[in-house]
């Protein structure tokens, strides 16, 4: 028995979460996006955008957090994609587009390629495991509508 792991038998259990448990207890928390989320992307740019999710009410236990943020690093996240509402484009951390670091989610979204002068909502969805489909933990609804410009 590992002293410390937190797992499906609590604090001092040894087994690990599955990931499916994982991404029901990432899905049953509510997230804030640190910021105003208008957010900007320059062609050829290589500007970054640090993202950062706050985790307002964690119910299920369990969702690793650094410093009160989301970890992306110790949660079982395997690739985050983010993609304008309603367009074909998207940048995903299959690339160099996004990079996960702890608590910072480190997107370039000069990588979108979306038309000059474009403004469009955002979607960021969460990948863990084996799930397919993602998890939506940020979107154009949510209490804060996260938006991005492009410009030349």
């Amino acid at each position: 028995m590992i002293l410390g792991q937190l797992g499906a038998l609590g604090v001092f259990g040894s087994e690990a979460l599955t990931d499916q448990e994982q991404v029901l207890r990432i899905a049953s928390t509510e997230f804030t996006v640190q910021g105003n989320g208008q957010y900007y992307g320059f062609a050829d740019r290589d500007n970054i955008s640090i993202l950062k999710f706050k985790a307002e009410n964690n119910y299920q236990g369990g969702i690793n957090l650094s410093n009160g943020y989301f970890d992306f690093e110790n949660n079982g996240v395997d690739k985050v994609l983010i993609e304008v509402d309603h367009t074909p484009y998207f940048i995903s951390s299959d690339t160099q587009a996004i990079t996960m670091s702890k608590e910072n989610l480190i997107c370039r979204f000069g990588d979108l390629d979306i038309p000059y002068d474009y403004k469009g909502k955002i979607n960021i969805y969460l990948f863990v495991g084996n799930d397919p489909d993602g998890i939506l933990i940020a979107n154009k609804v949510g209490r804060y509508q996260m938006m991005v410009s492009y410009q030349v």
